[in-house]
Order: structure tokens, then sequence, then C-alpha cells
């Protein structure tokens, strides 16, 4: 039942894709460019994977015939993705804050309509007769787009806190010890601060790592950087990947080792995979490299080393 759920969903994208309005792969400008030439509008559309509101659309009303026949006749046709690079600045330049957003342009530029709400076949084909009292410029914001937008400026500052926790396991040894590691945990608390693709995360937490021979347990402050290489969706809400490079401080607590150093200084990095846009759950995977020699011996150099993978929650 499975497998035919998964052909039929396949089935079924391709046809909206086959028979669905066709929308030119073009910037911006170049529409613009195109409809003062061809003299017609440029029809915008604003989507994302994870809007169940889009993929309706896409569905059920941009196959209509009649749909298709008014935008070739008098639109250059284009869609964004809202979480693409170039959707990013677009929906800041036109104060995007809904999906999904339809804007139409007249063929010197100005906005002339808009829309954030589904439409229906019939709606949209209401929305998009444009008369010539519509031509001029004319983007102001709803009253439900102005109350979302003051909501996604409260919540969306750049670098706006957030606390989360992190649990985690581990697989570690000391370099030069061969053959001779365990199994560890980690438990960190984090303040969470991201601005667009870029991620502030310090750290303070408890970590357990070392060998058979010498179990170490420490006191580590990691600070968190990261960007995220991908936005889009995950099983139908919005996430990404990122990459995290980690430097991280750490203390020794464990005072039954006297051949080993207190202090301890190395740097993580790894990838993760997050679901969620404020509040997320991500999935972290890391490589921890020991910068420091943690032997108490001077003939002796000894790096801690380990792999993780973990489990964060932002709340």
């Amino acid at each position: 039942m499975r497998y035919l759920t998964f052909i039929w969903s396949f089935i079924i994208l391709i046809a909206v894709n086959a028979f669905g309005a066709e929308f030119e792969k073009l910037s911006l400008q170049e529409a613009l460019n195109k409809a003062s030439q061809e003299n017609k509008y440029v029809f915008f559309y604003m989507t994302a994977k994870w809007c169940g509101p889009c993929i309706k659309m896409q569905k059920e009303v941009f196959p209509n015939d009649t749909i298709n026949q008014i935008l070739k006749d008098h639109f250059v046709a284009i869609k964004y993705d809202y979480d693409s690079w170039a959707g990013e600045q677009l929906r800041k330049e036109y104060d995007i804050v809904a999906l999904p957003t339809i804007l139409i342009f007249n063929s010197e530029g100005k906005v002339v309509k808009r829309n954030a709400r589904f439409l229906n076949s019939s709606q949209l084909i209401n929305f998009i007769t444009v008369n010539k009292q519509e031509s001029a410029s004319s983007n102001t914001l709803s009253e439900y787009e102005q109350k979302l937008k003051e909501n996604m400026d409260t919540r969306q500052q750049p670098f706006n806190p957030e606390i989360g926790i992190r649990l985690g396991i581990n697989r570690s040894q000391i370099v030069s010890i061969e053959n001779d590691s365990k199994t560890g945990f980690e438990a960190f608390v984090f303040l969470s601060m991201e601005s667009s693709r870029v991620l502030i995360r310090p750290g303070i937490g408890f970590v357990s790592k070392g060998n058979n021979l010498y179990p170490l347990h420490y006191l580590s402050v990691p600070v968190d950087f990261g960007f995220s290489v991908y936005k889009g969706a995950f099983f139908g809400l919005p996430g990404g990947c990122r990459i995290i490079g980690t430097p991280h401080y750490s203390f020794l607590l464990n005072d039954t080792q006297p051949l080993f150093k207190r202090n301890d200084f190395g740097v993580r990095y790894g990838i993760a995979a997050y679901i969620g846009e404020t509040s997320k759950i991500e999935l972290i995977l890391t490589s921890d490299m020991g910068l420091l020699n943690i032997s108490e011996l001077p003939e002796e150099t000894k790096r801690n080393q380990s792999y993780s993978f973990g489990v964060a929650f932002t709340f």
C-alpha cells in the first residue's frame, strides 16, 4: 500500500507539472523586459515546497484551461521558491510574508495587484483580469499581511535568542592509544541565535569521553557557527541543512587521572538537518578533533578525538 501511494503521488506530480500553468524560467528583471517588449503584465508567484495551499493551487487551480489561456495571452508568468537564494531577496524587497503570494507587475516594474491567500479557479480568473483603473502602482499590504509582517518582525529579528537543549552519544578515543575507544554521552543547554542562513549557538554542558583505560569527563563550552546551504521542506514542513564548525573549551572534572591535563581545546565540524522555522528539531553529525596535548608526560602526545550524533531541540 505504501508503494502504491508513492507511485500515485509521483504520477500526480508529473501530471501537475505537465498540464499546469507554464512558468517561464526567467529572473524578475528578464520577465519585466519581456513583458515590456510584448506589452504584457508579469504574473509573479511565490510558493514553497512545504506550503499546503500552494500545493493545492498547483494541483487544482493552475491546470485550469481558462487560467492557462489568460496567462499565455496577457502575462509573462514566473514563480520563485520562498526558500531559494533569489526568493529570499525578493520576499524582503516586496514584503512577502504569506504564502501563496501573487504579484502582478506592469511593464514599468510597478506592482499593480497583490494577493496573499489561496485562490480557487474563479477567484484567480477574476484576480488576473486587470483593468485600466488597476494599472497604477498598488503595493499596499492587506491588513492580514500587515499583521503577519509585524509578528514575523518580532519573531525573526536578526539573532533573536532562543533557548534549547542538545543530547547525543559519541564514540571517542585518545589518539595514540590504538583500538581503545568507548561510547560516551553528551548533554548541553544552548542559546540559539539565527539571522537568515547564519547560526551562532553558544552552549555549556557535560561530555563523557575517553577510552576504556582512562574514562574522562569534561565540562565543555562550545560555540556553534552554522550556515544553511539548503532551505526547503522535509516531510512537508519547512526545514534545511547546514554545515557547522564548533570551537570548544573543555575542563576535566575527573580528578582521579593525574596523567592528564585539566584543560582541553578542540574543534568540531559536521552537518545538520533541521525541521522548523523558529522552534526546531535538528539532527547533528560531527567529528571532534582535540588540538591540545592533554598528556602530563613530556615525552607523550595525546589528543582527544571523537565522532558524535546528537539531537537538538530549540524552543
